[in-house]
């Protein structure tokens, strides 16, 4: 069993020594600005029989400025603060004895707690009722230290650590790329922002953002002859205060950051970098050819759905691609039994599957252009299990009605003889050295496009019609879309029983 006897005996020291003060005259007093209480208040030299250490880190602190007539210790010392003091001590001590004050507990009210710093420091504290803080119920003890002999929040190398207790975002992005010199102590928090409330916005010094920022960058502040609008009327439109990864401290590099409010308009450059409303092909060449750009288009997107060419550069090198992993798949898929379901690109335009399951001998091809449901489907992987096959091999776009994993699902349900598995092939389709007719035609393309500017011509796209070279107005391609051959669709569902 722990002996109690030493607390016993220190609290006895204490009211001896309290006994002996009053006896002899020693200073006693009325708190000024503690609650009033009809006892005699004790002093720190009683206090610290049981508080030491907080007598002790209180000495050491601004409050315990002896010389200075404001601070607690030349009013009346621990009481100033800690009001029934002397209940406390005649209730002989102990957590909450004689009804005593902790502005430090975390049970008591945070108005109450502030309530007590008040009395002293209501000074240039006007605008404390109604703030964020005083909103939120932070209390004083919060961000102060008050029996420190540091306190933190005053002191610009770590009044960061303290703000950012609460303010966990604010210190992500303060260990961003580009921010103010606050890690490094050339200004703090308080250099921005005032905690004990202000008239202005998130508690900024200043009425408005500008006037705050103007404080150090009064360069800024003009008036210039060209203004930009948004920066006149908050820096905070375009910078981001506390941190960013676009210096200097900008919301994003240029020209997102100017296209935020700048949307595509009839002439304006922004329209060829955002591409917002352009049609999906050709549009940005013919956007460059009305305002006045020498433009000579080439066609290329795996996609093939270009309108003016045949074959569009890389659609021969992605359908290789696909193939061959169709090939590789269909190996496992035999020795395992299996019904595999091929993923490929062409989320508008079913080109790259049609064909790759065209070549490949697929059981079924899905895309975009052509509805199909799952019945069909399990139908044509029945009917090679029927068959005698040992695998099937259904190739999907990713534009199709039946998204692959979806598709997976449902046969497994159906019972088509087979397991089934998927593979999407996702953006290996886009890699690789070309094929050789890729090169073939992406240098007839770009050697036909030189002549032609060389010869003064704009606002034409080269393209492969017929083995021959044909030339498109950029205009009609950018307005049109080359539409998939169906009747590649009608022949493989023949190849395929």
């Amino acid at each position: 069993m722990i002996s109690r006897r030493p607390v016993a005996g220190a609290r006895f020291l204490a009211l001896a020594a309290f006994a002996i003060l009053l006896y002899a005259g020693a200073a006693t007093f009325v708190p000024q600005r503690a609650v009033a209480q009809a006892s005699v208040a004790p002093g720190p030299e009683v206090c610290q029989g049981c508080h030491e250490d907080h007598v002790k880190s209180f000495k050491a602190s601004q409050h315990g400025v002896t010389g200075d007539a404001r601070s607690p210790a030349s009013n009346g010392g621990c009481v100033a603060c800690h009001a029934n003091a002397g209940e406390h001590v005649k209730a002989g001590g102990g957590k909450g004895a004689g009804g005593i004050v902790n502005p430090g507990s975390k049970t008591l009210a945070a108005d109450a707690k502030n309530g007590v710093c008040l009395t002293c420091h209501q000074k240039g504290r006007v605008s404390w009722q109604g703030s964020k803080h005083q909103a939120n119920d932070v209390a004083c003890s919060t961000c102060h230290s008050v029996h420190q002999a540091k306190d933190k929040v005053r002191d610009k190398m770590t009044q960061t650590q303290v703000c950012f207790t609460c303010h966990k975002d604010k210190r992500a992005e303060a260990n961003r790329a580009s921010t103010h010199p606050v890690r490094s102590g050339g200004i703090a928090c308080s250099s921005c922002h005032n905690p004990h409330g202000t008239a202005g916005p998130s508690l900024l010094v200043k009425n408005t953002v500008n006037e705050t920022c103007y404080s150090c960058h009064a360069e800024k502040r003009g008036p210039f002859l060209w203004e930009h609008p948004p920066a006149s009327d908050n820096c905070a439109n375009c910078h981001a205060p506390h941190g960013s990864n676009h210096a200097p401290l900008l919301k994003a590099r240029a020209p997102m950051l100017c296209q935020s409010c700048h949307q595509t308009g009839s002439g304006h450059p922004n329209a060829l970098r955002s591409g917002a409303g352009l049609p999906a092909t050709g549009g940005g060449a013919a956007a460059l050819d009305r305002l006045g750009f020498p433009v000579v288009g080439i066609p290329a997107s795996i996609d093939n759905d270009v309108f003016g060419t045949d074959m569009s550069i890389g659609v021969d090198t992605a359908l290789n691609t696909i193939v061959e992993a169709i090939d590789k798949l269909r190996d496992t898929a035999s020795s395992h039994q299996r019904a595999f379901i091929v993923e490929t690109m062409g989320r508008d335009c079913g080109h790259l599957a049609l064909m790759s399951g065209f070549i490949s001998g697929a059981e079924m091809t899905l895309i975009p252009e052509k509805e199909t449901d799952a019945e069909e489907v399990a139908a044509a992987v029945r009917d090679a299990y029927a068959r005698g096959k040992t695998h099937a091999i259904v190739v999907v776009a990713e534009g199709a009605r039946l998204a692959a994993n979806a598709l997976k699902e449902m046969l497994d349900r159906m019972n088509t003889g087979f397991e089934s598995r998927v593979t999407i092939l996702r953006h290996v389709q886009r890699g690789g050295s070309p094929s050789a007719w890729d090169r073939l035609i992406a240098a007839r393309f770009g050697v036909i496009a030189v002549e032609r500017l060389a010869k003064g011509e704009s606002g034409v796209m080269a393209g492969l019609q017929a083995r021959e070279i044909i030339a498109t107005d950029l205009a009609v391609v950018s307005s049109r879309k080359r539409e998939t051959d169906l009747e590649y669709y009608r022949i493989a569902r023949m190849l395929a029983k």
